[in-house]
């Protein structure tokens, strides 16, 4: 978001008070975002604003004669360099304190990007599989500044173009928004997180707020005056309908952002109308637009500290404390800080004086460079590196075929949870005199499932089409079959390979769940009816109780903790029993059998996230180490054997 811009000719508080419901989403969404799911896009309402406003600033310029391209970045400097450089050296100090030795370098990372203004691109780059939670990233919330500054490297120079060719702003702006909105609705990254994080898909929310400027600021753009009121109602409601009605895995949908975008243009072109002079003009909402930009960078950082600190959940009252120390940090920078730089004139004296705020932030880029390239955090070695150990222990896949010393070969079909098996059998082909040989038709994120498609990956469904006739091969006798069964019904990306309109499986929908898996069950009496065992791997124990951060965070708080975190066998079973179950009926009826990881990590009626020696079972949430496959899951061993 961007920091409130220079103040129009006409003050207008409904537009404060709108910048207010905006920061109140946003700040309200990541502190429980369970209370407002919708809430991030609060992020869209600021995108509009800031077009209209620096849209209008620039048409001020141009039609007084006094447009200077260097004027123009000299006063973004103003606007956004004071706050950032109270903000991220505080950050940094909070860092160094709290993060572990490699969460401390990626947050010198972002810092590098964040100063430089491509924290989006960074944050772009980095989404992936086993991608860290964006929660615990505290500049993450730095890439809508980014997305905006990048506009504006090349909004003021197009819009002077147009202005010199005389080109109409009525047809070319809107030329323009259409434009970057049928790029983003035609993006082939089916997860929406290009559509999320890159400037080009972005620039039609800014083009919006740009295509209002085209009007006085002092003026309506609904003439008629009864129409404002009930314009600006619509505009409201369908703000609020986004903000409480869209859960946070849609968050990327471009549909849902054309909500708030939508409803933002209702409220900004029904000036006039009841709500400007009512709940946008209130003193609250338009006290809340005035310091939203420091509010905005301040509260995100604190949070996402504290979900570090007490993995995910922190305890309530710390939110509320939290929330409630980044208003008043964000009061103290906007009065002490943002205020002195805007109203002095010095600044526009020499336009040179502006390195007297381009310089910290040169220096916090360095910080931030020598942060990431360095290993600061000695204080904390003991903590980091039994989870940097445990982190880095990821089960890879080296080669996709294991030489034994038959031509019978055992097939694992699946995404990583399969690919996580493959340590051990490498142990075996070391150690073991005669064994199968063993082949892995592996793909990260894709179900084993026929006809299942993906909008994130398209070659899913050709992929386990590929797996199941592999499977057919007079050589493989044995087949194994598995993945994040959980996972999958939780997603929102997957739909029928045959479905003209590539619409959403709800797959925790049981009747939706039972017709997909009919048809994995359709396959597997077919490999059953040619000879072949069939094996299928159940869901494991885990969740945020086996991460190995879980523990580390708690030591990080001084809590000394149990070294095997734990959780009862009746809650793992209550997170994976309506699938594991309906996988065992789906065997028993196929005449296969099932691989239950269960009693791999749970005895005594609990399951562990660590061994005896207090030696983390796990490598994230839900996969388990590299050297623990190897040395304890024996009950693949009878698979192996000739």
């Amino acid at each position: 978001m961007e920091a409130p811009s220079a103040a129009p000719t006409i003050h207008r508080p409904d537009l404060d008070g709108l910048r207010g419901i905006a920061i109140l989403l946003v700040v309200v969404y990541h502190a429980a975002p369970h209370v407002l799911p919708g809430g991030f896009l609060g992020v869209d309402l600021f995108f509009v604003l800031s077009g209209l406003l620096i849209t209008h600033q620039l048409k001020e310029s141009f039609r007084d004669g006094t447009f200077h391209l260097a004027h123009f970045y000299i006063r973004r400097v103003r606007r956004l360099f004071p706050a950032l450089i109270v903000v991220l050296p505080a950050v940094l100090a909070l860092g160094w304190v709290l993060l572990l030795e490699h969460e401390y370098r990626s947050l010198g990372h972002h810092t590098v990007a964040g100063t430089a203004f491509h924290a989006n691109l960074a944050l772009w780059r980095e989404v992936g599989y086993f991608d860290a939670s964006s929660w615990h990233k505290p500049l993450r919330h730095l890439w809508s500044l980014a997305v905006e500054e990048q506009f504006y490297l090349l909004w003021p120079v197009m819009l002077w173009i147009l202005h010199r060719l005389r080109s109409p702003l009525r047809w070319t702006i809107p030329a323009l928004f259409a434009l970057s909105l049928f790029a983003a609705v035609t993006h082939p990254d089916g997860s929406g997180l290009s559509s999320f994080y890159l400037t080009h898909l972005r620039a039609w929310e800014l083009l919006a707020g740009a295509w209002l400027a085209r009007w006085p600021l002092d003026r309506p753009l609904l003439v008629r005056e009864r129409l404002r009121s009930p314009a600006q109602a619509i505009g409201f409601l369908t703000v609020v309908v986004a903000a409480f009605g869209t859960p946070p895995e849609h968050g990327s949908a471009l549909l849902m952002t054309m909500l708030p975008v939508f409803g933002t243009v209702l409220l900004i072109a029904g000036r006039g109308g009841v709500l400007s002079t009512t709940i946008l003009a209130a003193r609250p909402l338009v006290w809340l637009g005035l310091i939203s930009y420091p509010l905005y960078l301040w509260h995100w950082p604190l949070l996402s500290l504290a979900r570090v600190l007490y993995w995910n959940v922190p305890p309530t009252a710390l939110i509320v404390v939290l929330v409630a120390v980044s208003v008043v940090l964000a009061w103290a920078t906007f009065r002490w800080v943002e205020q002195p730089v805007r109203g002095s004139g010095w600044w526009s004296v020499r336009p040179g004086r502006a390195l007297v705020l381009i310089a910290p932030m040169l220096l916090l880029l360095v910080w931030g460079a020598s942060v990431e390239q360095r290993r600061p955090m000695e204080r904390l070695h003991s903590i980091s590196a039994v989870r940097s150990v445990a982190e880095g222990d990821k089960a890879l896949l080296p080669t996709p075929e294991l030489r034994g010393t038959t031509a019978v070969t055992v097939l694992f079909l699946g995404d990583s949870y399969v690919a996580q098996l493959h340590p051990r059998l490498a142990y075996l082909r070391e150690t073991v005199p005669t064994m199968r040989s063993a082949r892995f038709h592996v793909r990260v994120g894709c179900p084993p499932l026929p006809g299942l498609a993906s909008h994130v990956d398209t070659a899913c469904a050709g992929w386990a089409e590929e797996g199941l006739r592999l499977a057919m091969d007079p050589a493989v006798h044995v087949v194994v079959i598995g993945c994040s069964w959980v996972g999958m019904t939780q997603r929102t990306d997957l739909y029928m390979e045959n479905d003209p309109l590539r619409a959403p499986l709800s797959l925790g929908d049981p009747s939706d769940l039972d017709t997909t898996l009919k048809r994995l069950q359709e396959r597997i009496d077919r490999l059953v009816a040619a000879g072949k065992q069939v094996h299928i791997l159940l869901n494991p124990p885990g969740g945020d109780w086996a991460h190995p951060a879980n523990a580390t965070a708690a030591r990080l708080r001084g809590v000394e903790v149990s070294p095997a975190n734990s959780c009862s066998l009746a809650e793992h079973r209550a997170r994976t029993g309506f699938i594991n179950d309906h996988l065992r009926r789906m065997a028993d009826s196929a005449g296969a059998s099932v691989i239950d990881p269960e009693p791999w990590v749970c005895h005594s009626g609990r399951c562990w996230a660590a061994d005896s020696q207090g030696v983390p079972v796990y490598s994230d949430a839900t996969h388990f180490r590299a050297a623990y496959v190897r040395d304890r899951v024996t009950a693949l061993d009878v698979l192996m054997a000739e």
